[in-house]
């Protein structure tokens, strides 16, 4: 009986790291967006509008 409980222990900390690892380094469909959708974000991108990294850091105050 204890080394069946010993299995059963072990399997459910498996599947256990198992849904941890989907959790952590999955994401959902939805939340991807296609090649379109990526190429008219780069062209809507305008040199006015971004700013440095170190810029970045000094407005945020980090």
């Amino acid at each position: 009986m204890s080394t069946e409980i010993e299995k059963m222990s072990s399997k459910l900390d498996s599947i256990k790291n198992e849904l941890d690892y989907i959790k952590n380094n999955m994401v959902e469909k939805d939340d991807i967006i296609d090649i379109v959708e990526f190429d008219a974000y780069k062209k809507s991108l305008k040199k006015d509008n971004l700013i440095s990294e170190i810029d970045a850091k000094k407005i945020l105050d980090l």
